[in-house]
């Protein structure tokens, strides 16, 4: 008989438990733009929120090795259906139990058990109820609080090991990064990985935006040899959604789009979509007067060089150019096409997007 198991049925672990699915599409959706350090406390976090299962877990055990014994009766079945991610629907039938306790009074309670098929009425099962609160029962099946004592465990444990792990290998310190002769071809002086002061005359400061299209786009990331990144390139043009996997990357791409780019002299770097929602963002750093760098999102591509983008100024115009490395793969690819998705494609105003 397929079983489920419903780890809580009070209201406030319902709304305890959205509240921790919600956090958590918002920790997936940041999650690349967070350092190690970062990463690693919030595994750690999920992990002892997750070890919170134990409780309800162990108190469960505890009534059912401690409770009275009374025989009872199935007298209905509260039905719950879900739908899965592939909209099928599946349904599970927690027993409604009614018993006498041993001074004669009749209870009912729903079981935290749900069954794949609906239990027969009349169903006769044993209950443990604990004497001073009878309201307090259960059918009598280790599996009660098993289940939920494993997940919350393992689950718990499991999460909390990774996280300690990334915290520990993970590099947040705000030393230095020497950049590659086969990515800049100059030697450039010490560059944190932590948002400094950066001076107040750095003409890039203050916000700069244009319209793309993903035509413009695809030939950035062809003339730069990394066409086959066809997340990066179409990102902007299909409403979050990834655009054809083959054929023409950009049929059916909307555009122009507007984005916009923000340079902070506190060493902050943010990027906004056309409805002004921030998509991008995390630090530079001045390698001299017309070079950046970007160590945070070399930290979180795992790559060990620098992300340097070069630019010049005309005016109210700003253009940047990203040169790929000659010898380029792994994570150099993945932390390259970042930098084409950001900055590449043509002249940017200087301003606020419309």
């Amino acid at each position: 008989m397929p079983i489920s198991v419903t780890f809580s049925r009070s209201p406030f672990a319902k709304a305890l438990m959205a509240l921790a699915v919600g956090s958590l599409f918002v920790v997936l959706w940041k999650w690349y733009s967070l350092s190690a350090h970062a990463r690693g406390l919030i595994l750690g976090a999920y992990g002892i929120a997750l070890g919170f299962l134990l409780i309800p877990a162990l108190r469960t055990r505890r009534l059912l090795k401690n409770g009275l014994v009374a025989k009872g009766t199935v007298v209905g079945a509260e039905e719950n259906t879900n739908t899965d991610s592939d909209g099928i629907p599946s349904t599970n039938y927690k027993p409604i139990v009614q018993f006498t306790t041993i001074d004669g009074r009749t209870l009912r309670f729903t079981s935290s058990v749900g069954y794949g098929i609906e239990p027969d009425t009349g169903l006769a099962v044993n209950v443990r109820y604990l004497p001073d609160d009878p309201e307090q029962a259960e059918i009598d099946r280790a599996i009660v609080w098993m289940m939920p004592a494993a997940f919350g465990l393992l689950g718990g444990l499991g999460l909390l090991v990774a996280g300690a792990l990334m915290y520990a290998l993970g590099d947040d310190d705000a030393g230095s990064v020497a950049p590659t002769a086969a990515s800049t071809g100059v030697t450039t002086s010490v560059v944190t990985s932590s948002p400094t002061t950066v001076p107040a005359d750095t003409p890039v400061l203050g916000s700069w935006h244009r319209a793309q299209t993903c035509q413009e786009m695809l030939a950035v990331f062809e003339a730069a040899g990394l066409e086959s990144q066809r997340d990066w390139m179409q990102r902007n043009f299909f409403g979050g959604e990834l655009g054809p996997d083959t054929g023409d990357p950009c049929a059916g791409a909307a555009g122009p789009v507007e984005h916009e780019h923000f340079f902070t002299a506190a060493g902050e770097f943010g990027s906004r979509d056309g409805n002004g929602e921030v998509v991008d963002g995390d630090d530079f750093a001045v390698v001299d007067d017309d070079t950046l760098v970007f160590p945070s999102h070399a930290r979180d591509f795992r790559y060990e060089g620098n992300v340097l983008v070069d630019y010049s100024i005309n005016g109210d115009v700003v253009t940047f150019e990203v040169e790929v490395p000659d010898e380029c793969s792994g994570a150099c690819v993945d932390a390259y096409a970042w930098a084409l998705w950001a900055f590449a494609a043509g002249p940017w105003q200087r301003g606020e997007a419309p």
